[in-house]
């Protein structure tokens, strides 16, 4: 089974028996640790990194040769239930502040991922957006775009 394929199920296997969003975090945690396990440096997923200036995010984002009591070097991960428009928490006030510290945020419901970053050259929020499909994992929507 793939690694996408054991985050749904592990997903699927929670629905309405848990809380709409933390109940989540372990899976998406174990899904961004195994892919992160691929990268060179490694990437590791963390559930509530501490606070270095910005709030607390539900995940960081940590390289695996950074001194542990640095912000996360590949930004944080702020999760929602499954109901949350997400590109419009993703134009919010906490993410704003999270990319502004952290350099990118991905705002998720665990099925939809909306990566926010700045423009290097206009400061402007650059949005990409991308969504497995719950009723097809087979096929994943991505689209790209700024708000």
């Amino acid at each position: 089974m793939s690694v996408l394929e054991t985050y749904l199920n592990t997903l699927g296997s929670l629905r309405n028996a848990t809380v709409p969003e933390t109940s989540y975090y372990a899976a998406l945690q174990t899904l961004l640790n195994d892919v992160g396990a691929g990268l060179r440096p490694r990437v590791q997923a963390a559930i509530h990194p501490k606070n270095t200036g910005a709030g607390i995010p539900d995940l960081g984002l940590f390289d695996e040769n950074q001194p542990t009591d640095q912000k996360p070097a590949h930004g944080i991960i702020e999760a929602k239930p499954v109901s949350d428009d997400l590109l419009q928490i993703a134009q919010g006030e906490q993410v704003t502040r999270y990319v502004a510290h952290y350099g990118q945020a991905l705002v998720t419901n665990y099925y939809q991922f909306v990566l926010v970053t700045r423009d290097a050259q206009t400061g402007l929020p650059v949005i990409e957006v991308f969504s497995i499909e719950p009723a097809d994992y087979g096929s994943p929507t991505q689209t790209r775009g700024s708000p």
